[in-house]
């Protein structure tokens, strides 16, 4: 988010965007599926087998941004 207001004339209105965080199952997350966090204290103890749930980050900007745009954001983002 701080790396929108870098930049300077993008073409689409950057600032339409969801943010999305839910909580799944670790073995419901999808590949592409970006891992916030880990939630603790939900699991018993006891039970070894029993997989953790995470917080996947499903955000996304409301239009397609380009190969262009995107690359934009990763170098202001750095």
């Amino acid at each position: 988010m701080g790396a929108i207001s870098g930049f300077e004339f993008p073409r689409k209105n950057l600032y339409d965007y969801t943010i999305n965080v839910i909580e799944i199952n670790e073995e419901d997350a999808l590949p592409d599926d970006f891992i916030v966090g880990t939630v603790w204290g939900e699991l018993d103890s006891m039970d070894m087998s029993a997989t953790p749930k995470v917080l996947v980050d499903r955000s996304y900007f409301t239009a397609e941004l380009t190969e262009e745009e995107i690359n934009i954001l990763a170098i202001l983002m750095k």
